[in-house]
């Protein structure tokens, strides 16, 4: 069980401060692990940086939708009709669907061809692989 001195030291050299060696710990590169090797390759992808395509704000990393809006843009999504938009899961398995964030009623057009805009970039809106909703540019 650690004591109360082994963890404060453990906290300190985690935040850069003076170790229990009494020297600070060298300043590492993101691309070397901590004993100061090169990064596995998958290691350095992991810490790739994902940015909204519409917005460029930071957004979490997901290799399997790499241009996937952020939530702030994806909330702004309307129809061709300038509609604002909400998507949802048709059941727990999956599906999609859009209604018109204004009156609740079905978007039939958007729910048949995923197509939707955002500050005026043309989108495609799908179900996600393990539910919820992603948008994405348009190809």
């Amino acid at each position: 069980m650690p004591t109360a001195t082994n963890t404060a030291a453990t906290l300190a050299s985690m935040k850069g401060a003076e170790g229990t060696s009494g020297s600070p710990e060298p300043a590492r590169s993101p691309m070397e692990c901590a004993t100061g090797h090169p990064a596995a390759p998958d290691k350095i992808r992991s810490m790739a940086i994902q940015r909204c395509p519409i917005c460029r704000t930071e957004v979490r990393t997901n290799p399997r939708y790499p241009d996937h809006l952020c939530q702030d843009c994806a909330t702004r999504a309307i129809a061709a009709d300038g509609r604002p938009l909400k998507f949802f899961n048709t059941s727990a398995t999956g599906g999609f669907e859009a209604i018109y964030a204004d009156d609740n009623t079905p978007a039939e057009a958007v729910t048949r061809d995923h197509v939707v805009f955002v500050d005026g970039v043309r989108c495609v809106a799908n179900e996600a692989r393990f539910g919820g909703i992603v948008i994405r540019p348009a190809p």
